[in-house]
């Protein structure tokens, strides 16, 4: 659930760069080793990008819920987890 407006498409598809780090010598991930390893680079891009369009293509499965009216049992136990006040 958004508060206010969910992003729009444009915004989801920004084209984040993916880097890639050498964890045995560099395990707090200080230095990108994409100009060293650019064939990495290109194929974790491609698997980021066939998983994102994957789970766009679920998404369009689900449509939104209806209104639900909740007992006071399952009120509580939302406050309790601290979901709602």
């Amino acid at each position: 659930m958004w508060i206010g407006e969910p992003p729009s498409e444009s915004e989801w598809r920004q084209p984040w760069p993916v880097l890639v780090y050498d964890l045995w010598n560099d395990p707090i991930c200080i230095h990108p080793i994409n100009e060293q390893r650019p064939d990495l680079v290109e194929k974790y891009t491609a698997f980021l990008t066939e998983q994102w369009e994957a789970h766009q293509a679920l998404a369009t499965r689900f449509t939104a819920g209806g209104e639900v009216t909740l007992a006071p049992e399952q009120l509580e136990r939302l406050r309790a987890l601290g979901y709602i006040r």
